[in-house]
This record gives C-alpha cells, sequence and structure tokens, in this order.
C-alpha cells in the first residue's frame, strides 16, 4: 500500500513530463530507405529487416528519435531524484530498493555468479552466430543486428498465428486452469504500443491482455508472458480487499508471467505442440538458450548500471550504461538509450529477481511431477492457491514454496548450459 501511494505520488509529479514524452514518440516518424515509419513500428521493422544496411539506417533513425526525447528524460529523471530526497531517502535507488522484499546484495550477488560462469558460454556463442545469420562479429554488431539475430524468423513457419490462442489455451488447460474473465487484444495497429501488456481493469473480473503481433515466436513468448500476468489477476480471490488484488510486488507477478512464457522453450511442450524435430528442434533450442542467457546478462548490467544513475546522478550517466551493458554483452551499446532503457522504481530488478525464482520454481515443479509438470492439475492446484493470494505472497514465500531459502542462479546457470553447449 505504501509503494503504491509512493509511486502514485511520483507519477502525479513527473506525469507532464511523461505525456509529452510518450506523445512526443507517438507521433514521431522515422525514415529509412525511402520508407516513412511510425517510430514504435519502426521499433518492430527492425528486427525483420534481413538487409544490413537498410536495418542499420532504420537503427540510426530510431536513436535519433529518441536523442530528441532525451531532454524530457533528464529533466524527469532530476525531478523523480529531488523527489525521493524530499521523502527522506538519500537517493531514488533507495527509495526504489525500499519496497522490494528481495536483498539487492543477494540479487547482485547471485547475478555476478551467473555473468562471470557463462562468460564464455555467452562469447563463443553469440559470435558464432552473430557471423552465421548477420555476418557480423560479436564486437562490431549493433543492437539492430542483435535484434534480427533473435527474431528468427527462419522458425516462423513452427509458430502460425492463428494458432497462438488454441495453443495457450490447450496448455493452461492442461493444468485445470483457463482464462476467464481476460480479453485478448492480439490486432496490429500502427500506433499500439509494440510493449505487451496486461491490463487488470477490474480483478479478477475484468483483465484485459494487449500484444502488439510482430510475426512467428516473439508474438508466443509475448502472448503466453501477459497470460501468466493475466492468470495470477483472473484466479486471485474476489474476496480479498482491494489492495491485495490489486497491487502485487513486481518480482512476484514477473516469476508468474515467466513461468508459463518459458513453457515454450520446454523441449517437452515444443514436441507436443509443434512441429519441431530433430536438428531444427536442437537449433531452436539452442538459439533460445542464448536468448535467455543475453536477456539475463543485459539485465544484470542495467541493474549495475540504474543503481549508479539513480543514486550520483545524470552527470556521467550516459558512459556508465555503455560501460555496464557493454562489458556484459560485449557488442556495442547505444548511449542514445540511457534513459529510454530504464523504467521507474528500478523495474529491471524485479525483473532480474524474477527470472532467478521462476528457474527454482520450475525446477521445484519438474522435481517434485516430472518433467510434463504443465500438464498435470497438481501443478494447475498449486499456482492456483498461490494466484488466490493476489499480492500477498514475497519472493521470500515464493522461494520457500521451492524449497531455496535465497535467491541462486545454479539453475539458471545450469539451463543454459543444457540448451547452448553441443550435445
Amino acid at each position: 500500500m505504501v509503494m503504491f501511494a509512493v509511486s502514485g505520488m511520483l507519477d502525479e509529479a513527473v506525469k507532464e513530463l511523461t505525456d509529452r514524452f510518450e506523445t512526443r514518440l507517438a507521433r514521431k516518424v522515422v525514415y529509412a530507405a525511402g520508407e516513412q515509419l511510425p517510430f514504435r513500428l519502426a521499433q518492430v521493422k527492425v528486427g525483420n529487416e534481413p538487409r544490413r544496411g537498410v536495418r542499420a539506417e532504420l537503427y540510426r533513425s530510431i536513436l535519433a528519435a529518441v536523442e530528441e526525447v532525451n531532454p524530457i528524460l533528464e529533466e524527469r529523471t532530476r525531478m523523480l531524484h529531488e523527489k525521493a530526497r524530499e521523502l527522506g531517502f538519500r537517493s531514488y535507488a533507495e527509495l526504489s530498493l525500499s519496497f522490494k522484499s528481495f536483498r539487492v546484495d543477494e540479487l547482485r550477488q547471485a547475478a555476478s555468479v551467473l555473468c562471470r560462469e557463462t562468460e564464455g558460454l555467452y562469447s563463443s556463442e553469440m559470435e558464432r552466430m552473430l557471423e552465421e545469420k548477420a555476418g557480423v562479429s560479436l564486437r562490431e554488431a549493433e543492437r539492430h543486428d542483435v535484434a534480427y539475430l533473435f527474431r528468427a524468423t527462419e522458425f516462423d513457419k513452427y509458430f502460425p498465428a492463428e494458432e497462438m490462442v488454441g495453443k495457450l489455451l490447450k496448455t493452461i488447460k492442461g493444468m485445470g486452469l483457463e482464462l476467464r474473465g481476460v480479453k485478448l487484444d492480439i490486432e496490429a495497429r500502427p500506433r499500439k504500443s509494440p510493449r505487451a501488456f496486461c491490463a487488470p481493469v477490474r480483478v479478477p473480473w475484468d483483465v484485459r491482455l494487449v500484444v502488439m503481433p510482430k510475426g512467428g515466436f516473439d508474438d508466443y513468448m509475448a502472448l503466453f508472458h501477459e497470460a501468466g500476468h493475466a492468470l495470477h489477476a483472473a484466479y486471485t480471490s474476489p474476496e480479498l480487499p482491494a489492495e491485495l488484488r490489486r497491487l502485487w510486488e513486481g518480482s512476484v507477478a514477473e516469476t508468474y508471467a515467466f513461468l508459463v512464457e518459458y513453457l515454450l522453450t520446454c523441449e517437452s511442450w515444443l514436441k507436443e505442440h509443434t512441429e519441431l524435430k530433430g536438428g531444427e528442434l536442437r537449433r531452436f533450442l539452442r538459439l533460445q538458450g542464448l536468448y535467455k542467457l543475453y536477456y539475463l546478462r543485459r539485465y544484470a548490467g542495467k541493474v549495475e548500471y540504474e543503481l549508479r544513475l539513480h543514486s550520483d546522478g545524470l552527470a556521467e550517466a550516459r558512459e556508465w550504461y555503455v560501460q555496464e551493458l557493454q562489458s556484459r554483452l560485449i557488442f556495442k551499446q547505444p548511449h542514445q538509450y540511457y534513459l529510454y532503457d530504464v523504467d521507474d522504481m528500478m523495474y529491471s530488478a524485479d525483473y532480474l529477481a524474477a527470472w532467478l525464482v521462476e528457474a527454482q520454481l520450475r525446477s521445484y515443479l519438474a522435481s517434485e511431477l516430472g518433467e510434463h509438470w504443465y500438464a498435470r492439475e497438481e501443478a494447475g492446484k498449486l499456482l492456483r492457491r498461490l494466484w488466490s493470494r493476489g499480492g500477498e505472497p514475497t519472493v521470500r514465500e515464493l522461494l520457500s514454496e521451492a524449497g531455496y531459502s535465497k535467491l541462486n542462479a545454479r539453475p539458471l546457470i545450469e539451463e543454459a548450459k543444457m540448451m547452448i553447449e553441443e550435445k
């Protein structure tokens, strides 16, 4: 409740700047290869473009658009920092972390172990795949090259758009679950946000699930992830007080979303629900293992960067952003994104914690119910029990449910090795 009040007060303080920023980008048009595109649609297209020259031109236009709104984001960030100090906190970082149920030192330690133990695996596999797919070395690659690599259009045929919702419904039905009270918006519109989201309007009776289709596996991942959020809301007990029905800790909510999303990278699920098999299945799993490892390392860098940004201010923030991300990802990082790539209240830490907790919870489910745990009603019963409590469970309680006492990177490290290394 306190976090809701504080974050609401901060949102109110910067609402005019937020509106200016969102409106400017929503109206922004970028140009590439003689084509005119809305900014948000350009972000989708950059990963679909196979021609590196065209892709790079589009990417430069996107960066230029972001640079135009950076003054607004700078003013907004300074105001958030000032408001945090007015509330008696030493910094916005201290304020943000004070509302999280996990320990940031524990999170950073787990992230450090993960990055250290996957350094060689990540760099060698990224080098190989970028050379093969984009014709560029890891150190010379840019963000648009990586977007193209992971868009993986060659696997689109295995993930037809018309079967996406049906596969989701069939999967959750195996656990005795359904999307009750959930309305789906999966229509492609030019000015629609490229970022999928779940809007719990009246929990648990009216929940909206919104996805901007980009094509293929990405759409499936977005749908399944947001379905995890939607299920959490839909199965929240209507008897709970409003604050527990609607206010959830980010790391806990994202754990549930990741648990549903990562069914799509489970070998047994893929064999049951797609035509992937043999060498194609192996190549797909290897790519998705690298994709997840990329995100884990990226968010480890984002957490370290945002701790510095929100503790020490904007003066050297561009350099810190590039430094922290490039040290973990190796390929070139755009300094223009140093504020655009930041969510309020250090939500990057919630994501990183959720990846760790989800892997630990999934490991528990597999050990208790077997490889096909997602097709067992016992799994659905356990999840319904957790979801019914709305915003009450903490990260610690989820870890305890899975038999762990603290955040542990080992399940994620072992998963990465299993998915990426040659068999």
